[in-house]
């Protein structure tokens, strides 16, 4: 599992997690999208560049009816 955190830049260690520095390394290899934090750099075009189509936006940040479109199963949290 690969993950990044443009805020604290460091997660507690897990052996399965290698923490990454780059969204788009983050993404290369991702089935699934979590996105809950504002400011993290994701957008709809970035999450396009991922073989996995589903996303989970826990702060509704992306847009919903053009990751639908481009063939995403879209969760918004709170919606």
């Amino acid at each position: 599992m690969t993950a990044y955190d443009p805020v604290t830049r460091s997660l507690p260690s897990h052996p399965e997690v290698t923490v990454v520095d780059d969204p788009y390394a983050a993404l290369e290899l991702a089935d699934v999208l979590s996105c809950s934090l504002n400011g993290t750099g994701i957008s709809t075009v970035l999450a396009s560049t991922m073989p996995g189509r589903h996303v989970i936006d826990g702060r509704n940040l992306l847009d919903r009816s053009q990751l639908i479109r481009r063939g995403f199963t879209y969760r918004g949290i709170g919606r």
